[in-house]
């Protein structure tokens, strides 16, 4: 998760990594509602979680 790009993680993470970040900027607003608008939540963060654990067990 990073709130900014995704493109330093990408190999770290792997083929089956998911990143969750943030590839703009220009939007304004309080953090919170911004986290929430772009993804920055819990359920959002673990529902990413289950994706890339899925893709890595599904060979």
């Amino acid at each position: 998760m990073e709130a900014g790009v995704s493109q330093p993680w990408h190999k770290l993470i792997g083929d089956y990594g998911v990143s969750v970040s943030l590839e703009h900027f220009g939007a304004s607003g309080s953090a919170s509602a911004l986290f929430k608008e772009f993804g920055f939540t819990a359920e959002n963060v673990a529902a990413k979680a289950e994706e890339s654990f899925k893709k890595a067990h599904a060979k």
